[in-house]
């Protein structure tokens, strides 16, 4: 059906259909350990709770299969967290096809063995087309994860909202009693569809409230009215993360673009780009993503390079550099989490994207006397 949204909840038992090549896989996992701490004390001056690190990447993969060195580069640094999320596009060719290619497969395999050299287990994958969401965790904090509490679903919002080239994958999962919402999404391309990327992010938004109060027994119904439209994604999960290739551009000529990023004396002259750049409109405006906060940019743009080096476009589009791959957060309580890093990943050079890491730590819930 057009704009069908479909939800999984997961058990142990998917891991048959992982090594099937199913849309969605789970994994049994071990129980030992538990979650990391950071040292210090709050604004109110009390000994700051316990944390959970949380690692996010955005990947591009125009198309084609990464080399190992880049496999390897990414997850080196997105290991460093507790829970990682990989949120991969165009995993596939971004033709329609009715099953799972090998690429595809071949990919994710390759990324579950090389997190589990750097002791992370897989928790679950979801798939839309050429879009991807893997997480892991730590073996040391797989006792933390709710194992009741995974859900995943997909919202397409290619043509009529049913192609898959196009849309988000979502992840929710409680750990230490913090239930985190992971959004991996592709968004509508182009310089000029900008009010459509806005439309993209709006039907993402809708669709996932659908899904989890349908599935995910913790949600407190009372926190939004069911008859409206205007759903605030806090309202669903303590801490919500959304990366991907947003798409969003540039509103600046190419050449004006080039000799700003010729002439820039410091990562600090991106600022006077970044006025231009859409997704911040639109988060100043309320287009889209309200509520929804940024690191501050010190990397430069990540697309369109020349595939496999670091020159920016020089086909006969010469399509404008602008920052299309991004990672926004939000919590019910901003002071809850704290962005630790926010970089680009310029040695990973295989597509015509750069990914983007960002490093979290949020506030473990606090057991009740």
């Amino acid at each position: 059906m057009a704009g069908q949204v479909r939800v999984a909840i997961f058990s142990p038992l998917w891991l048959v259909a992982f090594l099937l090549g199913a849309a969605h896989d789970t994994y049994s996992s071990p129980t030992t350990g538990g979650g990391g701490t950071l040292d210090g004390r709050n604004s109110l001056g009390t000994p700051a709770a316990p944390t959970v690190s949380v690692g996010v990447v955005t990947w591009n993969l125009a198309q084609s299969s990464p080399p190992a060195a880049d496999v390897e580069a990414v997850c080196k640094v997105v290991a460093e967290s507790e829970v990682a999320a990989i949120c991969l596009q165009e995993v596939e060719d971004l033709k329609p096809r009715s099953k799972e290619g090998r690429r595809s497969r071949f990919l994710r395999r390759a990324l579950i063995g090389e997190m589990g050299k750097l002791g992370h287990s897989p928790v679950v994958c979801g798939r839309l087309g050429g879009i991807q969401q893997l997480v892991f965790v730590h073996d040391s904090a797989r006792v933390a994860i709710d194992g009741d509490s995974v859900v995943t679903w997909e919202v397409a919002c290619g043509i009529g909202n049913v192609l898959h080239n196009k849309g988000a994958v979502g992840v929710r999962l409680v750990i230490h009693g913090v239930s985190c919402m992971l959004l991996g999404a592709h968004l509508a391309a182009h310089e000029k569809h900008v009010a459509q990327r806005n439309a993209d992010y709006d039907r993402v938004r809708r669709e996932t409230a659908h899904a989890l109060q349908a599935a995910a027994s913790d949600i407190d119904l009372s926190l939004r009215d069911p008859a409206s439209e205007d759903v605030d994604l806090r309202s669903l999960a303590d801490v919500v993360v959304f990366a991907g290739d947003l798409n969003y551009r540039l509103e600046l000529p190419r050449d004006e673009v080039q000799l700003a990023l010729t002439s820039a004396e410091s990562t600090e002259s991106y600022d006077s780009m970044l006025e231009y750049d859409q997704l911040i409109q639109a988060r100043a405006s309320g287009a889209a993503f309200s509520g929804f906060r940024e690191g501050v940019i010190r990397f430069g743009p990540t697309f369109k390079f020349n595939k496999g080096q670091g020159v920016y476009d020089t086909s006969a589009k010469r399509r404008i550099p602008s920052w299309t791959d991004r990672v926004l957060f939000t919590s019910q309580h901003p002071g809850h989490v704290v962005l630790d890093r926010y970089e680009s990943l310029e040695a990973v050079t295989h597509g015509d994207h750069r990914p983007v890491y960002a490093a979290l730590k949020i506030a473990a819930a606090q057991k009740k006397e």
